[in-house]
Formats: structure tokens, sequence, C-alpha cells
């Protein structure tokens, strides 16, 4: 765990360095470096997004939809306490399914990247910004 850790921080240091509040766009569409990191980023940050997403939607449904690592946003990265320190918040869009690829919501999640490798990254804001309705055959994971 505290491998994951240090690697995530160490990606975060290469992809983007000296910035305090960043939005990026990444072309999806072809294989470059800043693609590359990008997605090592979100497969070390998938379980924790999963985690807080899973407990969210427990509370509406019976099923824990998914997040994939390629329907993760980076809406902001910033150094939480200025010019190279290395405690970092990331905003993130996720938008998850249930079985082949129904989209249940849009929620944004701040989580904060510690600079310790023995600190677990943790969800310290979860915003649903959106609730899909579900087609008929699917209604049944509902709780009512």
């Amino acid at each position: 765990m505290k491998y994951r850790i240090v690697l995530c921080v160490f990606i975060l240091l290469i992809f983007f360095p000296g910035n305090t509040g960043l939005t990026y766009t990444i072309d999806t569409n072809r294989e470059s470096n800043d693609l590359i990191i990008h997605d090592a980023l979100m497969s070390l940050l998938e379980a924790p997004i999963a985690k807080a997403v899973g407990e969210f939607y427990s509370q509406s449904l019976t099923e824990q939809p998914e997040v994939y690592p390629y329907d993760i946003d980076i809406i902001q990265l910033k150094r939480v306490n200025g010019f190279r320190s290395f405690l970092f918040e990331i905003t993130v869009e996720v938008m998850p399914v249930l079985g082949p690829h129904i989209q249940v919501g849009k929620d944004r999640l701040t989580l904060e990247l510690p600079s310790s490798p023995t600190t677990p990254i943790k969800v310290v804001k979860y915003n649903h910004l959106e609730t899909y309705e579900l087609p008929p055959n699917w209604k049944n994971v509902l709780k009512r």
C-alpha cells in the first residue's frame, strides 16, 4: 500500500510539476506520455474512488456501480501548501455505471493525496451532481 502512495505522488510530481492549481486536458484518442501517466494515476486512485462511490450509491441501489479508470476526469489538481509541498488535492468527476455501462449518475470527488507513504488517500469531499433514470429492466436494483 505504501508503495502505491509513493508511486502516486511520484507520478503527480512528474505530470504536474510546480503547479498550485491545474486544469489539464489530455487527448484520449492517441497514445502519449501524458495519457500513460494519467491512466497510471487513475489506476492508483481507483480503489478509494470506488469505495466512496459504493458507499454513496448503497443508499439508493442494491448493486454497487463500477467506475472505470478511463471514465475518471481530472477537474483540478493542486498543491495544498504551495510550491514544492507534497500534500495534493485532486478533484475528479466520475460517471458510475451498472451492468453493460448503464450510467447511474455523475459525481465529483476531491481526494487528498498525502505526503506520507503510510497515510492512506482519503476522500475529503463528495458531491453528487446528477442522477440518471435507469431503464425499466434495471429498476429492480433501486431500493424502495
